[in-house]
């Protein structure tokens, strides 16, 4: 029992731990011009390996949220299939399709999940990445002080939608 008890506060530890090797979480947007769609997202840079980087990202005419990992080593060819795990600090995992292209992994929210994924990016204090073929380890990526610039993604969003026309909250 007491092995137990030493191991639980182990795990309390180390998740944390890991998760605080990333950046705060920033905001930012690229305006319609020298890209063919508007951006809104927000990212973060390891502290450890500022060759891997996240981002969430909402682009305009996709009906879906864009979730990138980047890293430096890493050259999948375009499109390449890239089978990935999501989970929260909620042990309810989602497995989801991503696609490789050079230093770039794409993971698609799908729309059905957008609220719930925003949400437990809200809430949550991390999220890990499983890579389920390869040799690829899990990410952990933390969300402390993803908030603010969740919120700041999301009004972009709204300028954006509205400004174009389109309803604030989706179609």
């Amino acid at each position: 029992m007491k092995k137990l008890f030493v191991v639980f506060l182990l795990s309390l530890v180390t998740f944390p731990v890991f998760a605080s090797n990333w950046r705060d979480w920033e905001s930012f947007s690229v305006p319609k011009g020298n890209e063919q769609h508007w951006i809104c997202g927000m990212a973060t840079v390891n502290r450890t390996d500022p060759e891997k980087n996240a981002s969430i990202k909402l682009i305009e005419s996709t009906p879906f949220i864009q979730f990138d990992l980047y890293k430096g080593s890493w050259s999948f060819p375009e499109g390449a299939s890239v089978a990935v795990r999501l989970d929260f600090d909620d042990n309810e995992p989602l497995d989801l399709k991503a696609y490789g292209d050079g230093k770039i992994v794409s993971i698609a929210i799908p729309v059905e999940l957008t609220s719930v994924f925003l949400s437990l990016v809200n809430d949550r204090q991390y999220i890990r990445v499983f890579f389920r073929e390869g040799n690829e380890k899990t990410w952990t990526i933390g969300l402390d002080g993803a908030q603010p610039s969740l919120l700041r993604m999301l009004s972009c969003f709204k300028q954006n939608r509205v400004s174009q026309g389109g309803a604030a909250t989706g179609d």
